[in-house]
């Protein structure tokens, strides 16, 4: 795994928004890639222990600045989830 940097916020009831940044690296690590992700996150139950949600990526090269909202990524994505929290 590779290292992130992220925040969350809430965002509706029983929602959360969440935007990480994550950073690739090669095997003599270089930084080969930043990802920024946008998880939506939807708790199914009273109790905040499941639930669902979309996430959206976008893919950035080293030299790009992944904060400026007019830089165009090399690659985008998106998909679903789901979750279940780990309870100590």
């Amino acid at each position: 795994h590779s290292p992130k940097q992220g925040v969350w916020k809430q965002t509706g009831k029983q929602q959360i928004t969440i935007k990480v940044l994550e950073f690739a690296y090669d095997p003599s690590g270089a930084l080969t890639t930043v990802y920024k992700l946008t998880f939506v996150a939807q708790f199914d139950d009273k109790n905040y222990q499941t639930g669902a949600g979309e996430v959206k990526f976008d893919a950035y090269l080293p030299f790009q600045n992944v904060l400026d909202p007019d830089e165009i990524p090399v690659a985008s994505g998106e998909g679903t989830f789901s979750f279940q929290r780990i309870n100590l």
